[in-house]
């Protein structure tokens, strides 16, 4: 069997470059019905580490080549704009699709589901070291993404025909090939008739993600409830929004965020329990209580940053024993 084959039987396809791959998951309705993708009984990180060996053989050829002849092209295609920024763009993220009515409908909660991006974000928060040096950032990974352009927390939108213009636009004047080219921190996906959410680390731990999925989609549901009411929540300036994604890049839980209602800094912790608080109400329908609730373990243990900084000495042996914990961590809840 083909290597290629193999890999997209169990999923697992190539993804912007040589050495990065996708796993794609199926549509879930329910978070019980989530299991290892790859089958039971089957040890991830075991096949995870036999595919990175197999292209750390490609990757060696590759670098050798670039000494040779002076540069070898590391992406699939559709990056050439990007150039440099594209080449140093190995990290990795999560993203998580929730269904809307419509694209109508998608655009609107999207407008007021920015406020929540950095409170979200923040309890993603896993890449503190980059280039073996500790960061300073609980994540540095959207730092290094943004570089990229049509990146971080969208503008607001007055209509999804506003927002098709403007992805129109882009296209007639060869800035882009197609709409999966705006990458913001949530978008209104192109193809489907979902909100896509992008601003997350990927997290060590697969029910951290479940849980970060959970809380994402509480928060569509509930402003999309709030429409249905002819109620609204109140729209920000994205300037103001950045200013939160920045500390929680920065602090991750650790810090302080904006109550812009307020005009006040309040301790992070006290918010998330308040968003707990404002998405409850829809949290029966969704039988999501527990995957929600996982928040209080993340606030108790850290995120995956704090508890990467935890296990590090301080010295460069051990990043290495950071690395044996990321993969420790990786196998719970999975094997």
């Amino acid at each position: 069997m083909k290597f290629t084959t193999y890999l997209k039987e169990i999923g697992l396809k190539p993804f912007a470059y040589l050495l990065l791959l996708a796993l794609a998951l199926p549509v879930y309705a329910q978070y019980a019905q989530f299991e290892n993708p790859l089958g039971s009984g089957t040890n991830v990180v075991t096949i995870l580490v036999g595919i990175i060996k197999f292209f750390l053989g490609i990757a060696a050829l590759i670098a050798l080549l670039a000494i040779v002849i002076g540069g070898v092209r590391l992406t699939i295609g559709g990056f050439d704009n990007e150039q440099e920024a594209a080449r140093a763009n190995l990290i990795f993220g999560l993203h998580v699709h929730v269904g809307v009515p419509n694209r109508e409908v998608g655009i609107q909660i999207m407008n007021a589901a920015r406020y929540f991006i950095p409170h979200i974000f923040a309890l993603s928060t896993n890449s503190p070291f980059w280039l073996g040096r500790n960061t300073g950032f609980k994540s540095y990974r959207v730092k290094v993404f943004d570089k990229f352009p049509r990146t971080g927390i969208p503008d607001y939108y007055d209509s999804v025909s506003e927002f098709d213009n403007y992805v129109n636009l882009l296209v007639k004047t060869n800035c882009i090939d197609n709409g999966k080219k705006i990458w913001y921190d949530i978008r209104l996906h192109p193809y489907f008739n979902t909100l896509e959410f992008r601003m997350c680390d990927i997290t060590m731990r697969i029910d951290e993600t479940i849980c970060l999925a959970a809380i994402m989609q509480a928060v569509v549901v509930k402003l999309y409830k709030l429409m249905r009411q002819n109620l609204g929540f109140r729209i920000y300036r994205r300037a103001l929004i950045n200013e939160n994604k920045w500390r929680a890049a920065r602090y991750g839980i650790d810090g302080k965020l904006i109550d812009f209602g307020k005009q006040e800094e309040v301790d992070f912790k006290i918010l998330v329990m308040e968003l707990l608080s404002f998405v409850s109400d829809v949290m029966d329908d969704l039988n999501s209580w527990d995957e929600v609730n996982y928040v209080l373990q993340i606030l108790q243990n850290g995120t995956g940053a704090d508890r990467q900084l935890a296990h590090w000495d301080g010295t460069d042996e051990g990043l290495k024993k950071v690395v044996d914990y990321i993969i420790e961590e990786t196998h719970t809840g999975i094997t």
